[in-house]
């Protein structure tokens, strides 16, 4: 799956700040064209982001943002 192009993209800190922030837009923006259109289309996708929500990982992250609120 195209995910491991975002595998080292950022930090988890970085990533928990700015979504704490509801800055998403800049973490969009810091992604290349090609990042950025596979994101969209992961997104777009019901069946790839469950698989994305799947991952321990990214629960983990959501997790984390959420006790955070």
């Amino acid at each position: 799956m195209a995910n491991r192009d975002f595998d080292n993209s950022f930090s988890e800190e970085e990533i928990l700040k700015k979504a704490k922030g509801a800055d998403v837009e800049s973490l969009m923006k810091k992604l290349s064209p090609q990042q950025r259109e596979t994101l969209q289309g992961i997104l777009s996708d019901p069946q790839k982001t469950q698989q994305i929500l799947a991952n321990p990982k990214i629960q983990s992250l959501i997790r984390k943002l959420r006790n955070n609120e």
